[in-house]
């Protein structure tokens, strides 16, 4: 179990739509543990959502999503294959464009 945890609401418009982004990107299912401040006991120190805590370090709202990009194009740069299945016209158009 990863020690990130994204605290969300399902009333939260942002909160749905990283949620839709983790859902895409499956890889990214086990590296959090996702908390619904709605239906789940959560810390007070959570004051809006979405909030990440990873290690002592917390990340809220829009940031979080820079999080995300940036966890995410980490793990594309150590395993191309796996960013051809997600993105498989970015890998056609960059060998078009070496022709």
């Amino acid at each position: 179990m990863s020690n990130r945890i994204i605290y969300v609401s399902r009333n939260c418009p942002h909160c749905k739509k990283l949620l839709i982004g983790i859902h895409k990107y499956e890889f990214l299912r086990p590296q959090f543990k996702i908390v619904d401040v709605g239906t789940q006991q959560y810390p007070d120190y959570i004051k809006s959502v979405p909030t990440l805590v990873n290690g002592q370090n917390m990340i809220k709202g829009d940031d979080v999503f820079g999080f995300m990009n940036h966890m995410v194009e980490q793990i594309f740069n150590q395993n191309p294959a796996l960013k051809e299945k997600y993105h498989p016209q970015q890998g056609q158009q960059g060998q078009q464009g070496q022709q």
